[in-house]
C-alpha cells in the first residue's frame, strides 16, 4: 500500500536481555571479582624483613601491580566486554538476583528465551512473586476495628454519633497520595 515508506522513520526495537546473556556477563563478573579478591589478600602480605635492594623493588612493583588491579573498576570491564548486554544495567544486581532465583537451575529452554523468571518458580523458590498484590496496605486489624466502627454508626448504636446514614463506597474509598 505505501510501498514499505514509512512517512516518519521507525524506532528502533527494545532489544530483550535473556538470562542466558545475563549468565555470560556473569561468568565474567564473578572471574574478575575473584581477581580482585586475590589482589585485596596480596595487599595484606607484610613488607619482607632485612630483605635486598632488589627483593625490596620486586616486592613494591607487585604491590603496585595489586593496587592497580584492585583500583580496576568490574562493572566497568564488563560493560567493555558485552557492551549489547549491559548497557545501563548494574551487574551486581543481576548477581544478587541470579542467586536469590536459581538462575543456574533453570532449564536451558528458559534460560535462552526469557528475560526474567516467572511467578511459578519465583514461588517453588519461595520469593515475593512479582506484579501488584491484592488487598490492602492497611492491616487487617485495622480494617476489622474501621468496619465495626462503620457499622455502629450507621445502625445508629455509636456513642460518637447518633445519625442512621447509609455509608456506600464512596464514603470509605481510600484517598490515593498525590505524588
Amino acid at each position: 500500500m505505501d510501498d514499505g515508506v514509512f512517512p516518519n522513520e521507525l524506532n528502533q526495537t527494545r532489544k530483550s536481555i535473556t538470562i542466558q546473556d545475563k549468565l555470560k556477563v556473569l561468568e565474567l563478573y564473578d572471574k574478575l571479582k575473584a581477581q580482585k579478591d586475590e589482589a585485596a589478600k596480596g595487599l595484606l602480605e607484610p613488607r619482607p624483613g632485612g630483605a635486598t635492594r632488589q627483593v625490596l623493588k620486586q616486592h613494591f612493583e607487585k604491590m603496585k601491580k595489586l593496587k592497580k588491579d584492585l583500583a580496576k573498576s568490574i562493572q566497568k570491564e564488563c560493560k567493555a566486554a558485552f557492551p549489547d548486554v549491559v548497557g545501563g544495567a548494574q551487574v551486581w544486581k543481576w548477581k544478587r538476583r541470579s542467586e536469590a532465583e536459581a538462575w543456574h537451575q533453570l532449564p536451558e529452554a528458559v534460560r535462552s528465551r526469557a528475560a526474567a523468571t516467572n511467578n511459578m518458580w519465583r514461588s517453588k523458590l519461595k520469593l515475593s512473586l512479582k506484579g501488584q498484590h491484592t488487598g490492602s496496605t492497611i492491616p487487617y486489624q485495622i480494617q476489622r476495628e474501621l468496619d465495626l466502627l462503620i457499622m455502629e454508626m450507621t445502625s445508629g448504636m455509636s456513642d460518637v454519633s447518633e445519625r442512621k446514614e447509609i455509608v456506600d463506597v464512596e464514603s470509605i474509598a481510600p484517598r490515593h497520595a498525590a505524588g
